[in-house]
């Protein structure tokens, strides 16, 4: 077992390199994505995206394993920049709560972590789940215009 953790945490540690490694390549400029070209606009994240909703509010344990809508988990988003998962599990949702759905697109970041290193880590949702909500302390992003700004890039 120590030995399966052991290189699932030298794994992470290795995407987080090469994650770091791409976004320093593109953010200086000096390597550019097939299809862009010109200037760079400098934009604040509120202008493209809004910061649309927090993860489920007011569940308590008897909610979750039950019910017909699903959620990404902590580690779903912790452990994977691109979520293409089509299985998640189960919470119940009332029809008279007011809860957030995670949508195709959306970029998901974490605000609390047990270490420092893994705060802000996010995931692109990349899969079209119906009735997916998010879990946790997180929160969404949903970006307005898809065109002007690619979630992975925005992740």
């Amino acid at each position: 077992m120590d030995g399966l953790i052991g290189s699932l945490e030298a794994l992470i540690s290795k995407n987080r390199a090469i994650k770091r490694a791409a976004m320093q390549q593109l953010l200086t400029g000096r390597t550019r994505l097939p299809g862009f070209s010109g200037k760079w606009a400098k934009v604040t994240v509120g202008r493209i995206a809004e910061t649309y909703y927090g993860g489920l509010a007011g569940k308590t344990k008897a909610d979750f394993g039950t019910g017909s809508a699903r959620y990404i988990s902590f580690l779903d988003v912790l452990e994977n920049v691109s979520n293409t998962r089509r299985r998640f599990d189960r919470v119940r949702i009332a029809d008279s709560e007011s809860q957030h759905r995670v949508r195709t697109g959306d970029v998901l970041f974490n605000g609390t972590s047990e270490t420092p290193k893994d705060l802000g880590i996010d995931a692109v949702v990349a899969v079209d789940v119906d009735n997916l909500y998010l879990n946790g302390s997180y929160f969404g992003h949903r970006i307005h215009d898809r065109s002007r700004c690619d979630p992975f890039i925005l992740a």
